[in-house]
């Protein structure tokens, strides 16, 4: 995981990589949100003092930014291979 301090805010980390199920989710992967679609995964926000860590995504379909908080993460959308 890659681990950075929010501007001057040291109670406040970026990550860009999460394991999510056994696969490593990286910035700009699609992942699925339980209930509400797929989207764009940019980055997880850990708020140290409050406790509270979430994931911040890009709508594909708007291209707006949303927030959801970490068990609601349903993994990794995986390309499908049509071998034939």
């Amino acid at each position: 995981m890659i681990l950075k301090s929010f501007w001057d805010n040291p109670d406040i980390y970026l990550m860009y990589e999460v394991t999510v199920g056994g696969h490593v989710i990286e910035a700009g992967d699609p992942i699925k949100i339980k209930g509400r679609g797929v989207f764009r995964f940019t980055r997880i926000v850990a708020d140290i003092k409050k406790g509270k860590e979430y994931c911040e995504v890009m709508c594909m379909k708007t291209g707006k930014f949303r927030k959801f908080y970490m068990d609601q993460i349903a993994g990794p959308v995986f390309k499908r291979s049509f071998a034939g």
